[in-house]
């Protein structure tokens, strides 16, 4: 048979008297003279001073009770004025520190708050024993972020301050400093802004959400008006110290079209609490970049006037694997940034494109040849969406290749030429995709090469970002012989030395007379080549450019 005259929790006998001393005390000392020893009881067990011990007591007494926590209620009990609430609320401040107890959703809405009291300390306050409330130590990261999402989840509810938060996540911090993401955060460097916006984006990494947009980030901390208009700047100005750290990265995708921009943890990031941590090795795609691997191109031997032919040997050299990755590692520790930039620019037909190509051949690099016309789009901000997705398109495949890959722009004469007045949509739409390539050129690592046939009206802003610009003109008559032996070597040389003196043809062109004369030999059964059937080959040719230069065929527009 149970002895229900023994006590079992002299705590819980304590705070049932002490309790019931306080209905409608006013809070009176008077009221309290009778139970000084079960005041101190409490106050002993808590850590308290007597008001305090006796306000916890009434707290706890309500929820055995089974009254809602409201600061109505306790004031009702206590038969205290409505006035007396701020000082009601000093007395409760000690208990929402130590977690004790935590306001509910509804105290921002109404000025008397309503509380709930942790269910650990329930647990502590009925065994006598203060284990539950013990924090254990976190094992790894992983542990750490769990307990970061609790305090998260409370700030997402604005059940507590921001500073509260970083209060927290700091106390976190130093007692599992040992922790990877602990040592990776202090070696950072970051400030609380940042170490708060960090442990945000890993928790929500952790449980499923990879991606993260500027303001779902902010949403969650809920930081000062001030911190939100510093963040958006920094990320919209690509200053973000998580961003220049490399622990977050952009990730455009079509889905974005009208909404901000996405980010997501990189590798370095991710590491932080998953060391182990390798990134799928699954080949990058681009819509808007064709892969030409090296093997695919066939090797010619291209022939330049001087000028331009020293140019082109000294490009070479220096795509030469050891050469690139020797300039490269002297332009980082200088500060530069690693890169080369190139223009080929001048008449159509010079082997402008071909250079862009052999170079690759050479140097055993892959082309990556960018789609302009993707780029285009009738959506407002969808064109620079996508021309930006086109540069981190190279980024990831530059990551990939062993070797740096070559970023080709062919026939870019609209993103090159002189920005024009916005006279219509179209204006705007290049004016927009030609600062953005001139925006992404000021942060560009790797190799870019650009082709174009503008001659005189080059945007000078491509001045200071371009390394090499390299300018083609005609043939010279040596050089066009050379061509003209390369591709006819059973031509009798006597011919090809006619023609060329006759006609000052590009490489481009005496190309489309050897396929022509493939096209005859194949319908006669035979080849034959002589000087007066290549003369008239020659001469059709260069008749359409010759008229086109006499007389403009079509509309003219000033």
């Amino acid at each position: 048979m149970i002895n229900f005259k023994n006590s079992a929790n002299p705590l819980i006998d304590a705070i049932e008297i002490v309790y019931k001393a306080a209905g409608n005390s006013e809070f009176k000392e008077e009221n309290f003279e009778k139970v000084k020893g079960e005041i101190e009881v409490v106050r002993e067990f808590f850590k308290l001073d007597e008001q305090p011990a006796i306000a916890l007591s009434v707290l706890l007494g309500l929820y055995f009770d089974g009254e809602d926590l409201i600061m109505k209620e306790l004031l009702g009990y206590l038969k205290l004025k409505l006035s007396s609430y701020l000082h009601i609320q000093e007395l409760l401040k000690p208990f929402l520190q130590a977690e004790w107890i935590k306001p509910n959703n509804s105290s921002r809405q109404n000025q008397l708050s309503n509380f709930t009291l942790n269910q650990k300390f329930i647990q502590c306050v009925l065994t006598g024993n203060w284990k539950h409330m013990e924090r254990k130590p976190c094992q790894n990261s992983f542990d750490l972020l769990n307990e970061f999402g609790k305090t998260l989840k409370e700030r997402r509810s604005q059940d507590i301050s921001y500073n509260k938060l970083i209060e927290k996540a700091e106390k976190l911090l130093v007692e599992n400093d040992k922790t990877p993401i602990s040592v990776f955060i202090k070696d950072q460097g970051l400030d609380e802004l940042n170490k708060m916006m960090y442990l945000s984006i890993c928790y929500n990494h952790a449980t499923g959400d990879e991606n993260f947009s500027v303001e779902s980030l902010l949403n969650d901390l809920k930081p000062s008006m001030e911190d939100q208009f510093k963040v958006r700047q920094e990320f919209k100005t690509k200053k973000a110290p998580l961003l220049k750290m490399e622990i977050v990265e952009e990730c455009l995708g079509f889905e974005l079209r009208m909404s901000d921009n996405e980010y997501r943890l990189s590798e370095k990031g991710i590491k932080a609490f998953m060391p182990d941590y390798t990134s799928p090795k699954t080949k990058t795609k681009s819509t808007f970049l064709e892969l030409v691997e090296p093997s695919s191109i066939s090797q010619k031997e291209l022939f330049y006037n001087e000028k331009e032919g020293d140019s082109i040997r000294r490009l070479t050299e220096i795509l030469k694997q050891d050469k690139y990755l020797e300039l490269t590692t002297r332009l980082s520790q200088k500060g530069k940034k690693p890169s080369i930039t190139t223009i080929l620019y001048g008449a159509p037909g010079t082997g402008k494109t071909e250079t862009a190509l052999q170079l690759a051949k050479m140097s055993g690099r892959t082309v990556l040849m960018a789609d302009v016309s993707s780029l285009r789009s009738k959506w407002v901000g969808e064109t620079e969406r996508f021309t930006k997705k086109l540069f981190l398109d190279y980024e990831k495949f530059r990551k990939e290749k062993e070797l740096c890959p070559i970023l080709l722009f062919n026939e870019a004469d609209s993103f090159l030429s002189k920005r024009r007045p916005i006279t219509d949509k179209v204006d705007q739409m290049e004016n927009t995709m030609q600062n953005i390539i001139l925006q992404e050129l000021e942060k560009f690592e790797g190799i870019f090469i650009a082709t174009t046939n503008l001659e005189t009206n080059l945007d000078e802003a491509y001045d200071r970002r371009i390394t090499f610009k390299i300018r083609y003109s005609a043939p010279s008559q040596d050089a066009r012989l050379s061509i003209w032996k390369q591709k006819l070597p059973e031509t009798d040389i006597e011919t090809l030395k006619l023609v060329n003196q006759r006609f000052e043809l590009t490489g481009g062109q005496i190309d489309n007379i050897c396929k022509k004369i493939e096209v005859d030999t194949l319908l006669m059964g035979e080849e034959i080549v002589n000087h007066n059937y290549l003369l008239t080959l020659a001469e059709e040719e260069i008749s359409l450019r010759n008229n086109l230069n006499k007389k403009q065929i079509g509309f003219s527009f000033n």
